[in-house]
């Protein structure tokens, strides 16, 4: 069974360190090398992580030219066979990750990298999404990747690719990653489960940024220029929230049409700003609905999200559905809807809609 290390790179993390610590030594595998490699902090962050010296394998605590700097020093510290990184705000989705994961390596001994999903939690406003799939070189020119939260890599493959390009502040794990699919995606797996618990904000929220150096790396990666994908997504967003500033409400109009319940298809930020909006005028959201299994079942604000089929015994209890989803397949969800409650007629509304009542 291979031993694998886990790379926490922290600075002044004493906020959620802990829980990150918690999720490693409480796994039911025990053949982990826990390296932390810490930037100068000036908080209780090493105070915190000495309290579980015991399980942690070596500490470095020194300044650092960013993450992807301590990651590199992890790496060259580390003497397990598999590598993996977990940053000190995020922690393992359950205690049996590790044990599945080094189970796979050991049993496809061919597999240099194995990859799943994470859950990206947004604690301000109670929003989560999961985030993964099986991805091919050529998706990684539409901007997609497996986080490095839910990507394991052998230790001399990832060695050989020569680690952290430390001119990207933000994308570094795509540059990495990227470089991998490149050399080497035909020993790849992908697993359908949740690695881990990606807490939103910090870096990952300079979005500007991010763009910049995704375009940069599928430039210089593919020896061409990315499609930026030109639509008015962000101009809706912008107007939405305009609204919402000067206490305007989607809502308003569909009290001209008698609505006081509805169901919401989706379960993003948007639907959970819709659910807001809808209580102003006191309309009840009875359900969220959506069409991914791994986001059925649980609950927002106090609403559970169900799949669509739902519709098929409880359409009776709503007047409207409220499409509140990003993407551009909303006439298909609406033949969704349409099959799912036969002749019923229904009121179906998007929330872009909703904006051009004003």
């Amino acid at each position: 069974m291979p031993k694998m290390s886990i790379i926490t790179a922290c600075f002044n993390s004493e906020k959620f360190i802990e829980d990150t610590i918690k999720s490693v030594i409480n796994q039911t595998y025990q053949n982990i090398e826990y390296i932390f490699v810490d930037g100068g902090s000036t908080d209780r962050t090493l105070e915190i992580i000495e309290k579980y010296r015991n399980r942690v394998s070596k500490i470095i605590s020194e300044p650092d030219k960013g993450v992807y700097d301590a990651f590199n020093k992890g790496i060259e510290a580390a003497t397990g066979d598999v590598i993996y990184f977990l940053n000190s705000d995020d922690y393992l989705h359950d205690s049996k990750v590790i044990e599945e994961i080094a189970k796979l390596f050991y049993q496809h001994k061919t597999i240099n990298a194995i990859y799943g999903n994470i859950k990206v939690i947004d604690e301000k406003i109670d929003c989560f999404y999961i985030v993964g799939q099986q991805l091919q070189l050529e998706d990684f020119y539409d901007g997609k990747m497996p986080h490095h939260q839910c990507f394991f890599i052998k230790k001399n493959f990832l060695c050989s690719l020569g680690k952290f390009d430390l001119k990207y502040k933000i994308t570094g794990d795509f540059d990495l990653v990227l470089r991998y699919f490149k050399n080497d995606s035909n020993n790849s797996m992908y697993v359908n489960r949740n690695i881990a618990v990606f807490r939103t904000g910090g870096l990952s929220s300079d979005k500007k940024t991010i763009l910049k150096e995704k375009q940069e790396i599928i430039e210089k990666q593919f020896n061409k220029k990315p499609i930026v994908k030109n639509d008015n997504l962000c101009a809706y967003k912008d107007w939405l929230q305009l609204l919402l500033l000067q206490d305007y409400y989607l809502s308003d109009k569909l009290i001209d049409f008698g609505i006081k319940n509805v169901a919401i298809f989706g379960s993003t930020r948007t639907s959970l700003f819709l659910v807001e909006d809808l209580r102003k005028n006191k309309i009840e959201t009875k359900v969220f609905l959506d069409n991914n299994p791994q986001r059925q079942g649980h609950v927002m604000r106090g609403i559970e999200i169900q799949s669509p089929n739902w519709l098929e015994g409880n359409h009776g209890s709503i007047d409207a559905v409220i499409l509140s989803f990003e993407g551009d397949y909303e006439e298909e969800v609406r033949q969704q809807i349409k099959k799912i409650i036969k002749n019923e007629k229904k009121m179906i509304f998007s929330w872009k809609e909703l904006l051009t009542f004003y």
